[in-house]
C-alpha cells in the first residue's frame, strides 16, 4: 500500500493514538473489577484512545463520605492497586492507554505527604509603637480566609459543602523570616478582621529591616524618631492546604512545588512503590497528570525565595515584604466565596513593582523546582509528565514548554491559545485539553452539534488531543437519580459543570461518531506542523481576555492572519533572517504589541534590535 493510500485509510479510521480520551472518574476505591473491565472494553468499542483515571469523592452522598469505613476510602490500598493493574492489563489488550492523576483530588498531594512537605504560605504579626520596645516578637495573625475554608466555615454558603475543608491553621509550625519597621503614613485598617479591603499606608523611605534586633524570639529596638512606627513580623508556615474533594480518609496535604527533595519523595512514595504499575510504563501506562494549581496558600513562599529574588530582581525584598500581603492573594478559589480583597500594606506606587517582582520570583521557583524535578523523575520511569500549568503567578507559556504534554482547558480561542502557543513555540508536539467543562447550558445539555462546534474550536485553537471532562464510573450506590452518580451534577454539592460522556447521556448512541470526527481532525493536526503568520505579545501575568487585547486580537483574526501568543522568554530567543522571525521550528512575519502598558527592559531592547533588522 502506498503512502497516499495509508494516509487515506488512517484518516477514515484513525489509529488508537489519534482518538480522543476521557477523564474517567472513580468514586475513590469503591469500584468493582468486572464493571471496570466492561467500561474499558466499552471505551475501545466507542473509539476512545485512552482514559485518565481520577479517583475522588466529588458529588458523593455526605452520609457515605462521613463513613470512614466506606469502600470509597479503599483508594490507595493493596486491593485498589490490584484493580488498577487489571484495568491497565485490559487496556493493553484493547489497545488503549492510561494516565494516572497525581493523588486523589488535586493539586498533587496525598496522605503520604507530611505537613513539612506541604506548600508554604507567608503570614505576619504586627504592632504599632512610638518608643523603644523590649517584647516578644508579635506572633502571626490567622488570615481571615482560614475562617472561611475550614471545617467550621463562618460562611453559610460554604457550611457543609464538600469543597469547604481546604485549610488547617497550625501557627506552632510558623518560622520567623524577618521583622521590619516603617513609619505610618495613613492607617485605614479596620479592627474587624473580616474587612478585607482596608490598607495601611507605610513610608517606604523609612523602612528598616530590624531582624538583627531579635534574639530568642524577643525584640529589643528603639525607633529613630518618636513618630508612629509599625512593626511587621513575617513568618512562613506550611499552609495546611488539603487536596480538594479527595477520596482519602486520613489527613492529606498538597505538595510543596518549591522543594525538589519533597517532590522526589512524593513520586517515590506514590508510584515508585508500585513496580507492578511501572512494569507497564511507556506502553499502556502513558503519563502522570497534575491538574491545575488550585492552591490555598495566602501568599506562596519558599526557603530560597528571598535569595532567588535578590539574584533575579537585583534587590533585597526583605524590608518590603509587607507589600506582598493581601488576603488570599494566591488562593485560586477565593472567588468561590464571592469576596474581593486589597493589600494589607502599601508603599504607594512602588508597591505594584514589588508585588510584580514577587510574582515573577514565584514563577521562577516553579521552573527551578517543580518542573525539572517532576519531568526528570517521571521521564526516567519511561512515563510522560502531563500538566495543566496555570492559576498561581506563573509564566503559563513557558510552563507549557517545561512539560512532556502541556494541557489547557475549556475556554475561547484566546484562552486556549495561551497554552497551545507555548506548546507550539517550545516544540511540544501534543497539546491536550480538558474539554467541555464549563458549559453555557450546564451539564447534560450538550448535543452532538455542540460537541462538533467545541471540537472545531479546540482544533483551530491549536489543541490536538481532546480529553473529555468526563466519564463517571457506573456506580450502583442508590440516591443519584436515573442518570446515576456524576461528580459535578448530583443532589450532593452539585455545581452544574462538566459534560456526561457516558451511557446515561441521551446521545451516547452517537458518541462513536463524535469520536470519529474528533479522531480525524486530531490525525490531520498531528500529521502536520503548526504554522502562523504573526505573533501577539502577551505580558507574563495578563489574561488573554484582558479588554485591552480583545479588539486587537479580533482585528488580527478579521484580517485573515493566523497568530500565536508569545512571551518574553521566547522573544529573547528569537532571531531575524531574510525569511522572517525564527523561534524554534516556526517562522513569523511580524509581532503585534496589543495595547500593552509596560515591557521588561530586556524585551524592549530585543524588540528594538529585531525591528532595526527588519521585523515589522
Amino acid at each position: 500500500m502506498n503512502a497516499n493510500n495509508t494516509l487515506k485509510t488512517d484518516f477514515q479510521t484513525p489509529p488508537m493514538e489519534y482518538r480522543p480520551w476521557t477523564r474517567w472518574w472513580w468514586p475513590g476505591g469503591d469500584v468493582e473489577l468486572d464493571e471496570l473491565l466492561r467500561e474499558v472494553r466499552l471505551f475501545a468499542d466507542t473509539m476512545f484512545g485512552g482514559a485518565e483515571i481520577q479517583p475522588f469523592s466529588s458529588g458523593i452522598n455526605p452520609k457515605t463520605k462521613n463513613d470512614k469505613s466506606s469502600p470509597m476510602y479503599s483508594y490507595d490500598s493493596p486491593e485498589y492497586y490490584e484493580k488498577l493493574v487489571a484495568v491497565i492489563e485490559e487496556a493493553k489488550q484493547q489497545g488503549l492507554q492510561i494516565d494516572l492523576t497525581m493523588g486523589s483530588g488535586w493539586p498533587a498531594g496525598g496522605s503520604f505527604v507530611p505537613r513539612e512537605d506541604n506548600v508554604d504560605t507567608l503570614l505576619y504579626g504586627e504592632i504599632t509603637i512610638s518608643r523603644g520596645v523590649d517584647m516578644p516578637v508579635p506572633p502571626p495573625i490567622m488570615p481571615f480566609p482560614y475562617a472561611i475554608f475550614s471545617d467550621d466555615s463562618i460562611l453559610p454558603l460554604l457550611q457543609g459543602r464538600e469543597w469547604t475543608r481546604t485549610l488547617s491553621y497550625q501557627p506552632e509550625d510558623a518560622k520567623l523570616v524577618a521583622v521590619v519597621a516603617s513609619k505610618i503614613v495613613d492607617n485605614q485598617r479596620s479592627p474587624d478582621p473580616s474587612i478585607l479591603t482596608d490598607t495601611m499606608h507605610l513610608d517606604m523611605d523609612s523602612t528598616i529591616d530590624i531582624t538583627e534586633h531579635v534574639s530568642n524570639g524577643h525584640l529589643q529596638w528603639t525607633p529613630p524618631s518618636n513618630e508612629e512606627w509599625h512593626i511587621v513580623s513575617i513568618y512562613t508556615m506550611p499552609s495546611g492546604s488539603h487536596l480538594l474533594i479527595s477520596a482519602v480518609a486520613e489527613e492529606n496535604y498538597v505538595l510543596d512545588p518549591f522543594d525538589t527533595d519533597a517532590i522526589i519523595r512524593y513520586y517515590e512514595n506514590w508510584i515508585g512503590k508500585h513496580p507492578e504499575l511501572l512494569a507497564h510504563a511507556g506502553e499502556t501506562l502513558r503519563a502522570l497528570f497534575s491538574d491545575s494549581y488550585e492552591y490555598f496558600a495566602q501568599r506562596m513562599f519558599a526557603d530560597d525565595l528571598i535569595e532567588m529574588f535578590k539574584a533575579n530582581r537585583g534587590y533585597d525584598v526583605t524590608p518590603f515584604l509587607p507589600a506582598v500581603f493581601q488576603p488570599a492573594r494566591d488562593q485560586h478559589f477565593f472567588f468561590f466565596a464571592g469576596l474581593r480583597t486589597a493589600p494589607d500594606f502599601s508603599y504607594g506606587e512602588l508597591s505594584q513593582r514589588i508585588i510584580h517582582d514577587y510574582d515573577l520570583t514565584v514563577s521562577d521557583l516553579f521552573f527551578k523546582h517543580w518542573y525539572p524535578a517532576s519531568r526528570e523523575w517521571i521521564e526516567n520511569q519511561n512515563l510522560l509528565f502531563r500538566q495543566q500549568g496555570y492559576n498561581p503567578p506563573l509564566d503559563v507559556m513557558k510552563a507549557a514548554g517545561m512539560t512532556s504534554i502541556p494541557e489547557t482547558e475549556g475556554g475561547n480561542e484566546r484562552m486556549l491559545k495561551r497554552v497551545a502557543s507555548g506548546g507550539h513555540l517550545y516544540e511540544r508536539p501534543i497539546i491536550s485539553a480538558e474539554s467541555f467543562v464549563f458549559l453555557p447550558k450546564g451539564g447534560f445539555a450538550l448535543t452532538p452539534q455542540d460537541y462538533k462546534q467545541g471540537i472545531d474550536l479546540l482544533m483551530t485553537s491549536g489543541v490536538n488531543h481532546i480529553i473529555y471532562h468526563g466519564t463517571p464510573y457506573r456506580w450502583d450506590e442508590a440516591g443519584y437519580g436515573e442518570i446515576g452518580w456524576s461528580p459535578f451534577i448530583t443532589p450532593y454539592g452539585a455545581i452544574n459543570i462538566s459534560s456526561n460522556i457516558s451511557e446515561t447521556d441521551p446521545f451516547w448512541a452517537v458518541q462513536e461518531e463524535v469520536n470519529l470526527y474528533a479522531s480525524r481532525l486530531q490525525f490531520l493536526l498531528r500529521k502536520g506542523n503548526p504554522d502562523a503568520d504573526v505573533l501577539v505579545y502577551l505580558p507574563v501575568f495578563d489574561s488573554p481576555d484582558d479588554e485591552r487585547f480583545v479588539p486587537v486580537v479580533s482585528a488580527v483574526d478579521a484580517s485573515g492572519y493566523a497568530w500565536e501568543w508569545v512571551n518574553d522568554d521566547l522573544i529573547a530567543q528569537a532571531e531575524w533572517s531574510d525569511d522572517g522571525l525564527h523561534i524554534g521550528n516556526m517562522i513569523f512575519q511580524g509581532i503585534v504589541l496589543p495595547n500593552i502598558d509596560a515591557l521588561p527592559v530586556s524585551t524592549a531592547e530585543k524588540l528594538e534590535t529585531l525591528s532595526q533588522a527588519g521585523l515589522p
